[in-house]
C-alpha cells in the first residue's frame, strides 16, 4: 500500500466535494496504479468502484482501471502453479484466472496430517501442489483406502459444492502444499464471476466421485430399503443432550425413510441458513393413520446433507441416532402403501 494513501485519499474526497469530476477521475486512476503495483488488489478494485460513484460515464477510465488491475495481476502471477494446473486454467479467461489465483491461499501440512475428518463438515476446497495424500474410510474399526492423491488432485469438492458432511477422511502422506479456496471467497464472486463459479465446479466434480469410490468398494451408503412416503413432518434443533429444543420447529415434506434415516423438503430463500443444518442434532415429527388412530412418530437424527434443487427449495438428509424400531417401520410402510 502506498505510504501516502491516507493523504491521496483525503485529497480526493476534497476534489469530489469541491466537483472537480476530471481531476478526481485521473487521481483515482494514480491510486489504482500504486495500488495494484503493490498487490493490493483488494484496495485497487474498491478504487475502481468509486470510479463508478464519481463518474458512471468515465468509461474509458474504467476500463483503463480494469486493464491496469489485470496487468499487474497477470505480471504475478506463480508460473509454476499454472503449469500444474494447465487443464483448469486454460479454460477460464484472463480476469477468472486471476480472480481464481489471488483467491487461493497457500497452505502447507505435515505428514500424516488428517486434513479432513469424516462426518465432519468441510467449507474449504483443495488444490494439490505438491506431495501426496489419501482419501479413505471408517467402517467400524477399519480404515479402508479408497484413492491416493497426487500433485494435480483436488479434494474437499464434495462438500464444497454441496451442504454435505465428509463421508471421507482426507490424510496427509508427505509433506503436502496445497492452495485453498475458502467457501466464503467462492460466494463473494456472484453474479460478477457467475462463469468462474460454474466452470471451477465442472472441472472439480469431472472425475469420480466419493459415491463412485465407495460403490467401487461395496460400501453404498444407503444400505437400507427406502420406502417414498409423502406427508407433512414438523422439524426442529435439538441440542446434544436431546433434551432442550433450539428455537422454532419448522415444517417441511417428507421424500423417503428407512431405518437408518429419511429425507425431507423445505422451502426457504435463506441459503445460508439452511447450511447452518448441516451436522445439527433434529427432532422430526409426524402421524401416520393406525387402524382408527393416529399414531404420532418422533425420531431424532443428525442431518447429514442438504441438496439445492433450485427455486429455494431443498432436500434434508437426516440419518437417525438410532436404528428405526421395526413395529414402527411395518406401520410406516402400510401407511406408504395405501398413498
Amino acid at each position: 500500500m502506498p505510504h501516502d494513501l491516507p493523504q491521496k485519499e483525503a485529497a480526493l474526497e476534497k476534489l469530489i466535494d469541491q466537483g472537480e469530476t476530471d481531476k478526481a477521475v485521473a487521481l483515482i486512476l494514480e491510486l489504482i496504479t500504486a495500488c495494484a503495483g503493490n498487490n493490493d488488489f483488494n484496495k485497487a478494485e474498491d478504487l475502481r468502484e468509486k470510479l463508478y460513484d464519481v463518474d458512471a460515464m468515465a468509461l474509458d477510465a474504467i476500463l483503463q482501471a480494469g486493464e491496469i488491475i489485470e496487468a499487474a495481476k497477470s505480471s504475478g502471477f506463480d508460473q509454476d502453479h499454472r503449469t500444474i494446473w494447465a487443464a483448469l486454467y486454460d479454460r477460464l479467461a484472463a480476469e477468472e484466472a486471476n480472480t481464481l489465483f489471488y483467491s487461493l491461499q497457500d497452505v502447507a501440512f505435515n505428514d500424516n496430517k488428517v486434513i479432513l475428518h469424516q462426518s465432519r463438515p468441510n467449507t474449504r476446497l483443495f488444490f494439490i501442489n505438491e506431495g501426496s495424500a489419501k482419501i479413505s474410510h471408517g467402517s467400524g474399526s477399519e480404515e479402508i483406502l479408497l484413492k491416493k492423491l497426487e500433485t494435480g488432485d483436488v479434494f474437499g469438492q464434495e462438500t464444497f459444492f454441496s451442504i454435505n458432511v465428509c463421508t471421507t477422511t482426507v490424510t496427509s502422506l508427505s509433506r503436502l502444499k496445497v492452495s485453498v479456496l475458502e467457501q466464503a471467497t467462492y460466494d463473494k464472486w456472484g453474479d460478477r464471476q457467475f462463469a468462474l463459479q460454474d466452470k471451477l465446479k465442472k472441472f472439480c466434480l469431472a472425475g469420480k466421485s466419493v459415491e463412485d469410490l465407495l460403490n467401487a468398494k461395496g460400501l453404498d451408503r444407503r444400505r437400507n430399503r427406502r420406502i417414498r412416503l409423502n406427508t407433512s413432518i414438523a422439524v426442529q434443533i435439538i441440542k446434544d443432550d436431546f433434551k432442550s429444543l433450539v428455537g422454532k420447529a419448522f415444517r417441511g415434506e417428507m421424500a423417503d425413510i428407512s431405518s437408518g434415516g429419511l429425507s425431507f423438503l423445505l422451502r426457504s430463500k435463506k441459503v445460508d441458513t439452511i447450511r447452518l443444518l448441516l451436522g445439527r442434532n433434529l427432532i422430526a415429527r409426524f402421524i401416520i393413520p393406525v387402524q382408527q388412530a393416529e399414531h404420532k412418530i418422533s425420531l431424532i437424527g443428525t442431518v447429514q446433507g442438504v441438496h439445492d434443487l433450485l427455486f429455494n427449495e431443498f432436500s434434508v438428509h437426516l440419518k437417525f441416532i438410532k436404528p428405526l424400531d421395526a413395529k414402527v417401520m411395518q406401520a410406516v410402510e402400510k401407511f406408504a402403501q395405501k398413498q
